[in-house]
């Protein structure tokens, strides 16, 4: 998002301990947090703790009218829509308080995420002891040109590189991974259909969610004259 390049030409300073440094915005490091978590929800990684953060954040300043109309004022529309995903996350796992503005930006974000938020919000959770993909579905949502809808598919079941056999697993901390075990040649065969459920089978683990969040997609797109406008510009 070109918008990020000017968080750090907004910094302001600050002082701690009479230690001065440069920091970002206090409206702009709220960009940046909620940005934070919605990158690890897409990397698989836990995001608990940032959203616990977050809630913190959006509880005390939910009085703060002057803090709020100057985070209207600087980010655009896109930009705040987006963060609103992690306020959503902060009041829904936290019961955190809201300013009225950031309250207004989840009651009007899109039709297709704000379902998904309904349907999906407790994945997030889930995936720290069952790996699911439901963040793709909300990913797919917030990319615009189909090119790179397709990069986010290939992305969610092909893996980018294959290891080569021995060499040694990488663990991530708090995020799910799939390796081959170094010297063992026959048995990194054996574990090719691991390495294929791996990609597939976390899609199976949410398909019942997937499909309410389908139907609630497809009764708002008729409840709102969509199928019938458009079956009377075919005639």
């Amino acid at each position: 998002m070109p918008e990020v390049r000017a968080f750090w030409e907004r910094r302001s300073h600050r002082e701690l301990d009479g230690l001065v440094f440069p920091s970002l915005s206090g409206v702009d490091q709220l960009a940046y947090m909620t940005l934070h978590i919605l990158r690890n929800l897409f990397l698989r990684a836990w995001i608990i703790h940032h959203v616990r953060e977050l809630a913190v954040f959006l509880n005390n300043h939910a009085d703060d009218d002057a803090f709020w109309h100057s985070w209207s004022k600087i980010h655009s529309s896109r930009m705040r829509s987006i963060q609103a995903i992690a306020f959503y996350y902060a009041r829904a796992w936290f019961n955190c308080r809201l300013h009225p503005m950031a309250a207004h930006e989840i009651d009007t974000l899109p039709a297709n995420r704000r379902s998904w938020l309904d349907c999906f919000c407790g994945s997030a959770l889930e995936s720290m002891f069952r790996l699911n993909k439901d963040f793709m579905w909300l990913q797919l949502t917030l990319v615009p040109t189909m090119a790179g809808k397709w990069k986010i598919l290939r992305r969610a079941f092909f893996p980018a590189r294959i290891a080569r056999i021995g060499v040694l697993p990488i663990r991530i901390e708090k995020q799910t991974n799939c390796s081959f075990a170094r010297g063992e040649p026959l048995a990194a065969i054996h574990r090719i259909p691991l390495l294929a459920n791996f990609r597939v089978r976390p899609l199976e683990h949410g398909h019942a969610r997937t499909r309410l969040w389908l139907v609630r997609i497809a009764r708002g797109f008729l409840s709102r004259g969509g199928y019938a406008q458009r079956f009377q510009r075919s005639r």
